[in-house]
């Protein structure tokens, strides 16, 4: 299913400009920094460009928060599948019932009530 024409569009309008500053970021901070960790020996170190880090941070940043929205929602997916399922009992339960009125209407059965009908 293609995506909307509006939607392709915000997309582009916001990914292009994105990618521009990422882009510019990456050209400005690109000295390079050490990067230690304190329980690690002192000769672990890792010496990297500004720009890597800071991006790196901001990606597993992105998809931890991805992570937490996938794992937030279970919940309410859960609910909504557990609503259908009961949304289609009823619908067949009352398709059913109206099966069964109509039969009843053909035959010509008045003197029962819709009670009696039902139980049948």
């Amino acid at each position: 299913m293609a995506k909307p024409l509006g939607v392709r569009i915000a997309g582009w309008l916001i990914g292009i400009p994105l990618a521009i500053l990422v882009v510019l970021f990456a050209l400005s901070n690109r000295h390079a920094i050490t990067l230690a960790m304190w329980p690690l020996p002192e000769d672990m170190v890792i010496s990297l460009p500004v720009y890597v880090v800071v991006l790196l941070v901001a990606v597993l940043g992105f998809f931890g928060g991805i992570a937490v929205a996938w794992f937030g929602g279970v919940r309410t997916w859960r609910r909504a599948r557990s609503a259908e399922r009961s949304l289609r009992r009823t619908e067949s339960a009352l398709q059913q019932a109206e099966r069964k009125i109509q039969r009843q209407e053909r035959s010509g059965s008045t003197g029962r009530s819709l009670v009696a009908a039902e139980s049948d």
